[in-house]
């Protein structure tokens, strides 16, 4: 059974200190795009907070949840906070 695609994401990034909050599309989603669109604007060492989708699994300080298993929260570890944007 063929999986439906996107053709595009919004993944946003929010700034903690200053409560900045920066979005940008982008064009057919790949785990390649997706991660290098991710560090092309994201600090290196800053800490990165997503679900367990794999198209992250190759960000450098990368931390997960699994939401299919009902964790929302682990520590530190909150994407959901960027999903109200």
């Amino acid at each position: 059974m063929p999986t439906k695609k996107a053709r595009h994401v919004k993944w946003p990034s929010w700034e903690l200190e200053t409560g900045t909050v920066t979005a940008s599309p982008v064009p057919e989603i790949t785990a390649a795009r997706l991660c290098n669109s991710v560090e092309r604007h994201i600090h290196p060492d800053a800490d990165k907070y997503t679900d367990e989708n794999k198209t992250y699994n190759n960000l450098d300080n990368h931390e997960t949840v699994c939401h299919s298993v009902g964790e929302h929260v682990r520590g530190q570890v909150h994407p959901g906070g960027i999903e109200s944007f």
